[in-house]
């Protein structure tokens, strides 16, 4: 073994001191930077890359001692694996490590001189934090067959791109303008196929995108091998991660005839996946690894142009340092609108694995999901009309254990035998601190998750999962956002009959006094104000308290009422009308109360949030999926704007204010009708943005 294997073998038995982590981080820079020319290019590439996306993390608005801890450790140990590195600043290095790990309690945060040490490059060049951090159009170039015969064997690639020069024939071709943060490091985009009813003959549903900056990426490519013959139209979904986080979804679909197609290309294989360019290595800053034997495309007269359903809409590299869910359950949505399969991933590899398939349900009700959920939701809107003040012991006994009873039979129904099986797993890491967030990721946005109960016979959950897990949702397609700097707020609050929206509206009138560089307008109370302010943009918060009701027939022509009979529906948030609020990626909370008269049940709410979702881009989305208390509601808002303000996530914020309407009432379900739309780890800067 060599010496510098000797040494990092060494420092790899021993943890680093918490007590000692800014003074390890700026002796190791200083003595690197002091011999600068002794290192490689290549590994001088990997310091800076590393150096940046640390710099740019710690810089985040209100990072804890806690974070800053991992994030140094992260940055350490990444260095031990650089050679160069090791040979300079062992020493360094080792008189910063001890035997035993220590907690530290939290800290205070990264220092000021250790920033100042991270944001500092050696002294060869000049080079800035984002030097180079330029936005570059690329074009979306994905290639599959549009028809497949039933009797069709053979092998077709599914081939992904992204190209600087506009494809000619490719049916998902979106402008994705991507900011790189180093010109000379390369973007890694993990990419996770979903095709059921396909085969990949390898075996291998996720490729790599490797991105270099105004080049076109290396193409990924799946072979796919048809397995279900019936005919009709097949659904791929594809699945895009950057660091570990979702930024965004596509979907395509190929029909399957019961006629040969005619006119189909022969195809050739002509190899192996193309190398990189010399002298740049395949790990760069500790990413994930593309594949080893990514197949090139297959060489064709007539490149396949399946029909796109939902397009590549938005996609964006994220900082280095955002956080992506501990878990992510993705649900997608068979074509035949009846089949959930189900998948759970998991970037930081606490889990076991990074990504397992947990099985599919059928369940032949889910076209009108009314029809699933109807009896169930009507004993959920009777429960919460019943007065919190006076409640008889009995029947507050009896609604939560008729609660939990839905929460169980619902989990009955939807989970697949492998995901309960699986579920006990994820609990048992939670229970022990090593995970805490949870993302449902789907393809549709009926099912009520957060109240779901699990149960087995040998164990029972504690809770539902939306009062034992920092959980939320996202519908899938538009990628995720880590973070809303909000500059002004509007509410949308008509004078009806709700007593308590009375609150809401002084909380706001109240928080210019306390964030004077917010501005809130004065509540919006009629239809056309308000297709005039969604029009406009220039605003990231947008709050409603008032009176919404149900559709069946139609989700889109659920209204949310207004003042002079007028009212506004979800088919209103469509095309050029919310150009102006789409690019603000607002909080939207629809704080929407009956008072026990009109009926907002499962699909209005559906109807809402794939709008606020797809159509308005929101960062987040909050709704209720059944009747409300009046009370209740105007206590949720504030105490989730509270904690906020606090600076907890989105998920956080969430869960205390679930908690604390619960502590209140805990046999009132209102706590539990309330989901949240968008990424747990998420936090709302109030003021000015930065820069």
């Amino acid at each position: 073994m060599s010496e510098i294997a000797t040494q990092q073998a060494e420092l790899a038995k021993l943890d680093y001191s918490a007590r000692s982590l800014d003074t390890t981080v700026a002796e190791v820079l200083a003595k690197l930077y002091a011999a600068w020319d002794e290192i490689p290019s290549a590994e001088q590439n990997v310091i800076q890359s590393r150096r940046r996306a640390l710099a740019i993390a710690l810089s985040g608005h209100g990072i804890s001692g806690e974070e800053s801890e991992r994030l140094l450790v992260e940055f350490l140990r990444a260095l031990e694996s650089i050679e160069s590195v090791v040979r300079l600043a062992y020493a360094e290095l080792r008189r910063g490590k001890q035997s035993q790990t220590f907690r530290s309690g939290g800290g205070t945060g990264p220092s000021a001189g250790l920033l100042d040490a991270i944001s500092a490059a050696p002294s060869t060049g000049g080079d800035p934090l984002l030097e180079g951090s330029a936005t570059v159009p690329y074009h979306t170039k994905v290639d599959f067959p549009p028809t497949i015969s039933s009797r069709d064997d053979s092998v077709h690639p599914l081939v992904v791109q992204l190209v600087i020069n506009k494809p000619a024939q490719s049916q998902a071709d979106v402008v994705l303008n991507l900011e790189f943060i180093a010109p000379d490091v390369p973007e890694l985009i993990e990419i996770h196929l979903s095709a059921p009813g396909f085969e990949e003959t390898t075996n291998a549903y996720r490729r790599t995108l490797v991105v270099y900056k105004g080049e076109d990426s290396h193409p990924a490519v799946f072979l796919l091998k048809l397995l279900d013959k019936s005919s009709g139209d097949k659904e791929l979904r594809l699945d895009f991660y950057h660091l570990g986080y979702p930024i965004g979804s596509a979907t395509f679909k190929s029909e399957v005839s019961l006629f040969n197609t005619g006119g189909a290309a022969t195809r050739t294989p002509v190899g192996g996946r193309p190398p990189l360019r010399a002298g740049r290595a395949p790990l760069l800053g500790g990413r994930a690894p593309m594949p080893a034997s990514t197949p090139e495309p297959e060489e064709t007269t007539n490149p396949g142009t399946a029909t796109l359903v939902e397009g590549i809409d938005g996609l964006r590299f994220v900082r280095p340092g955002t956080q992506p869910p501990d878990v992510i359950l993705r649900v997608v949505q068979g074509a035949d609108d009846a089949t959930l399969h189900f998948k759970l991933f998991s970037p930081k590899g606490k889990i076991g694995y990074r990504e397992k398939e947990m099985g599919q349900v059928t369940i032949q009700r889910l076209k009108d999901p009314t029809l699933l959920l109807a009896d169930y939701f009507a004993d959920l809107n009777t429960m919460a009309r019943s007065p919190i003040d006076v409640q008889d012991p009995a029947l507050a006994k009896n609604d939560l254990a008729r609660t939990v009873a839905i929460g169980n039979a619902i989990y009955e129904q939807i989970f697949p035998e492998e995901m309960k099986e699986e579920y006990w797993r994820l609990k048992a890491l939670r229970d022990e601190g090593k995970i805490q967030t949870l993302l449902v990721l789907s393809d549709e946005p009926w099912i009520p998750w957060e109240m779901i109960y699990p149960y087995r016979d040998d164990e029972t959950e504690t809770d539902f999962l939306a009062g034992s897990w920092h959980f939320s949702r996202w519908q899938a397609g538009l990628g995720l956002n880590p973070g809303l700097t909000v500059q002004s707020v509007q509410l949308v609050t008509p004078t009806l009959d709700l007593d308590f929206v009375k609150e809401e509206k002084a909380y706001f009138d109240e928080m210019p006094s306390t964030l004077p560089s917010i501005r809130v307008g004065d509540p919006i109370t009629d239809r056309a104000r308000f297709l005039a302010q969604i029009g406009e943009g220039k605003v990231q918060l947008l709050h409603f308290a008032t009176h919404a009701s149900f559709e069946g027939e139609n989700a889109d022509r659920s209204p949310i009422h207004l003042e002079m009979g007028e009212m506004i529906e979800p088919v209103d948030m469509s095309g050029p009308a919310t150009a102006g609020i789409r690019r603000e990626r607002p909080l939207v909370f629809l704080n929407a109360c009956h008072g026990g008269r009109l009926e907002f049940t499962l699909t209005g709410l559906g109807g809402w949030a794939e709008r606020m979702v797809k159509q308005v881009a929101a960062t987040a989305f909050v709704g209720a999926y059944w009747e409300i208390n009046d009370r209740l509601a105007s206590l949720f808002a504030r105490t989730f704007y509270d904690e906020l303000r606090g600076n907890a996530t989105l998920a956080e914020a969430f869960h205390t204010a679930r908690q604390t309407i619960r502590a209140v009432a805990p046999a009132n379900p209102t706590w539990l009708a309330y989901t949240l739309y968008g990424d747990p780890n998420a936090r709302i800067t109030w003021g000015e943005r930065e820069g």
